[in-house]
């Protein structure tokens, strides 16, 4: 459990070292951040634009911390098959491990308890779509528990809706219970597509296959452990 909470602290990017890091880099390589970046999707549309530094420093925090989460997604790699290896850790102890918060409920155990085992199985692509929706819920349960309100006023109908998890993740609520940091490491995890937008695409079903990948299924099972310190 230590270990768990180790590797849940130690993977959530700082805003502040990775502004710094942007401000090292600039000097480096001044040119690079005098120019806009469009992002592409896989068949080359534009779906984002990074303004130069000087004028978009907040996209260029996200795009940088996006790409520092790809650098360090191997050693998660690593750090998770050790963690199995020498705690011989199962998918039934990462599950009851996530169950002492309270955010998880035990209507969702069965879906958890498949995606865990998916995860364990090396089955990233089962994995991935069981989950999200999970960290989601999750995320929804804070601000629920907290007080705050998950619905919104419909478009139509007179009714309500369910608040977007991008909506979530900007409510003070969430900055307060998980802090600054996670909630903008979630952001660029799930939501931002300026990041890796994990929860967008493929709840939309615009990924690409690559999207279905190990390191994927691990950011997101990371995801998971940081809602567990809750």
């Amino acid at each position: 459990e230590d270990a768990l909470r180790k590797i849940a602290i130690h993977y959530i990017p700082h805003k502040d070292e990775v502004e710094n890091q942007l401000q090292a880099l600039s000097k480096k390589a001044p040119f690079t951040f005098l120019i806009p970046k469009q992002i592409l999707d896989y068949e080359g549309r534009v779906i984002a634009v990074i303004g130069p530094l000087s004028d978009d420093l907040p996209g260029n925090i996200v795009y940088q911390i996006s790409q520092n989460m790809t650098i360090s997604a191997v050693f998660i790699r690593n750090v998770m098959n050790a963690l199995v290896r020498k705690f011989n850790l199962s998918d039934k102890e990462l599950l009851e491990y996530l169950y002492k918060s309270p955010l998880f409920t035990e209507e969702k155990k069965v879906i958890l308890q498949a995606g865990i085992q998916a995860y364990f199985d090396g089955n990233a692509l089962i994995a991935i779509h069981l989950l999200i929706p999970q960290v989601e819920a999750a995320v929804r349960s804070i601000v629920e528990k907290s007080g705050g309100s998950v619905l919104k006023q419909a478009r139509s109908g007179g009714g309500y809706q369910f608040r977007t998890f991008d909506e979530l993740l900007r409510d003070p609520i969430i900055t307060e219970v998980i802090g600054e940091d996670a909630a903008l490491y979630f952001r660029i995890l799930f939501t931002d597509q300026r990041g890796w937008n994990l929860r967008n695409d493929i709840c939309h079903g615009i990924s690409h296959i690559e999207t279905f990948s190990p390191f994927s299924a691990d950011r997101i099972i990371h995801a998971l452990l940081c809602l567990a310190l809750v």
